[in-house]
């Protein structure tokens, strides 16, 4: 599997470029892969800018895995989720979120927790539901 999150310095700024090839939905592993970038980024980096792919920043939680029957695979997501939110909004450095299309439901929240926000014109939604 490629990476769900690609991470580039450029004059000591980390920039994130999230990509799972449809919807950047907010998945266990997508959680695990920003939180690990973000290790990264933060003993190498000064800011960090974020951003998605063309067309949607993220689609919120991953809706496999809220209409399956694993409820610990639920939980596990949600917890994942809610604690990355929580440390990109107390997060030490400026973070820019650079929102590339859509942003619902969890996705909307992730915009919310930077420092700064730019949007890409078109007819995207965000919000939360």
């Amino acid at each position: 599997m490629a990476d769900l999150v690609k991470f580039e310095e450029r004059n000591e700024v980390a920039v994130l470029h999230m990509d799972d090839g449809k919807a950047n939905a907010l998945s266990p592993a997508m959680s695990e892969a920003i939180d690990g970038a973000l290790d990264r980024a933060e003993s190498a980096a000064k800011a960090i800018v974020l951003h998605g792919r063309p067309g949607v920043l993220c689609g919120g939680y991953d809706l496999r895995i809220i209409r399956g029957e694993d409820e610990a695979e639920r939980d596990r997501m949600r917890r994942l989720g809610t604690d990355l939110m929580q440390r990109l909004y107390l997060f030490p450095k400026p973070i820019v979120w650079a929102c590339t299309g859509h942003a619902v439901a969890a996705g909307a929240i992730l915009l919310m927790t930077g420092d700064v926000r730019i949007g890409k014109r078109g007819g995207y939604k965000i919000g939360l539901n």
